[in-house]
């Protein structure tokens, strides 16, 4: 569904629908996961929303209402995408599935489903199948040789891409996508920019962006509580806050455990030194 999603994108003014994610995920994280929204990951949602606002405005200028039906599609595909990330986490962690077993039925799936929505579509439009033999005819094919070596590079990092996914969610967090997708249309925008350069008139549309960017960045590794905010108590929940209470709770009990253990120590001395000086009075009787 993104594939086709992206290619009905193509030459449309939409918002990046990854900067969708994070909302989504920490929705269906707190109902399928039962994970808990705390003070600082409400606080990242919060300064996401912003740089959303800051990355909308200038789309709002040029969206069209040809591009409003493809904008609605991408927040529908955003949906779907994080509820399939935190299915994943799901499956492997509550009935133990394991990662690669579940690639392995998300590819055979992916597979029927396609090729029936491809079947569905080409009975429709050209009444046969015809459509679906056009996809797989290679004979018109002007790259030659290169065409299936791009293909085969295409399929495997594709493929590596997808299995370093399903490992994330599987070791971390569904929500830890959220930094790497608020990285990549970022540096795609950077590399735009750098290959067309700046006209006059964008330094505004250049300046907003960037902030919209960078709280997304920011919004990021706080929810991951790589960034840890350690005022208003922002950083109560966060896993090194309850880790160092943990210590601090469990320290009068060690203390005393190893206070008990040394006075044991020392009473075995005293009973052996004692029982050593039995046995010398013994001997010298």
């Amino acid at each position: 569904m993104t594939s086709i999603n992206n290619l009905y994108s193509y030459k449309k003014n939409v918002f990046e629908k990854r900067l969708y994610y994070i909302f989504f995920i920490a929705i269906l994280s707190k109902y399928i996961l039962k994970n808990g929204i705390y003070k600082h990951q409400i606080l990242s949602l919060v300064i996401t929303f912003i740089g959303l606002i800051f990355l909308f405005i200038p789309n709002f200028f040029v969206v069209t209402k040809d591009d409003i039906l493809i904008n609605i599609s991408n927040v529908f595909a955003a949906s779907c995408y994080s509820l399939f990330l935190v299915l994943i986490k799901h499956l492997t962690h509550n009935y133990f599935i394991s990662p690669l077993l579940c690639l392995l039925y998300i590819g055979f799936l992916s597979i029927i489903f396609t090729f029936i929505i491809f079947a569905v579509y080409s009975l429709i439009v050209n009444h046969d199948l015809s459509f679906i033999k056009e996809n797989f005819d290679f004979s018109q094919n002007k790259m030659g040789p290169k065409y299936y070596i791009f293909l085969a590079i295409g399929l495997f990092f594709s493929s590596c891409l997808q299995l370093c996914t399903i490992f994330v969610v599987y070791y971390f967090s569904p929500i830890l996508i959220c930094v790497t997708d608020s990285l990549s249309p970022m540096l795609s925008w950077i590399i735009t920019l750098i290959q067309t350069g700046v006209n006059d008139g964008e330094y505004k549309i250049i300046v907003l962006k960037s902030f919209g960017f960078f709280f997304q960045l920011v919004a990021g590794l706080i929810y991951n509580e790589i960034i840890i905010c350690n005022f208003c108590g922002f950083n109560k929940n966060t896993k090194k806050y309850l880790s160092e209470k943990e210590k601090e709770e469990f320290a009068p009990l060690k203390l005393r455990e190893s206070s008990i253990e040394s006075g044991k120590y020392f009473d075995e001395k005293e009973n052996d030194t004692s029982y050593n000086s039995d046995n010398e009075d013994n001997k010298s009787d």
